[in-house]
């Protein structure tokens, strides 16, 4: 009897991890390595993901410091990170060498079309605030890219943090980093997710 109350608990626990559409192996501690540029802007969107992720999955995510864009890059290609916060109009200008101008859609086709073929990256969908690369008029918006291979150890990844789109905009970040400058980025950002009952 004690046997089959073990056997039913363990089936039990697995069903419970699986249903909450996260893959069971990522239950136990899996480690996300996701990289940071310098700024306000990323120190609270870093925690915001780091919140999101551990608190939703129990994954642990550990975060590594670049530069600027061109280093973060590198680092994602040779798999030292996961995945990063980038500017899509950056992206255009900066890894990819095309001329500003266009924003928008276009932008975003034109990025997440060149990164997948040139680089095997995938972007996920923008949270919400703008860059200012291709210049106030023609804005690009700011969007995690991942690892595919990474998509692939952690299949729900993407819609779980396809749950920020559209949730941070430029009004609400810059609040947010207002609110830094008084106390920890770790616990503005997790206020504001509870508040948005994302965690």
């Amino acid at each position: 009897m004690k046997r089959a109350f073990l056997i039913v608990t363990a089936v039990v626990a697995a069903t419970v991890c699986a249903a909450s559409w996260w893959p069971v192996e990522a239950c136990v501690g899996k480690t996300i390595f996701l990289g940071r540029l310098p700024g306000r802007e990323q120190e609270v969107l870093t925690e915001m993901f780091v919140w999101m992720v551990s608190e939703r999955t129990g994954t642990t995510i550990q975060t590594r410091s670049y530069a600027d864009s061109r280093s973060t890059h590198a680092a994602i290609q040779t798999a030292d990170i996961d995945l990063y916060l980038e500017d899509q109009g950056v992206a255009l200008r900066d890894i990819l060498g095309a001329p500003g101008g266009a924003g928008g859609a276009a932008v975003r086709d034109t990025v997440r079309r060149e990164y997948e073929q040139r680089f095997n990256l995938v972007w996920l969908e923008p949270w919400g605030m703008t860059g200012s690369a291709t210049g106030p008029a023609a804005p690009a918006l700011v969007a995690p890219v991942i690892r595919k291979d990474t998509l692939k150890k952690f299949p729900a990844l993407s819609r779980l943090v396809n749950k920020l789109s559209g949730v941070v905009d430029d009004a609400t970040l810059a609040r947010l980093v207002q609110e830094s400058e008084k106390r920890p980025a770790r616990e503005v950002a997790k206020q504001f997710l509870k508040e948005k009952r994302l965690i």
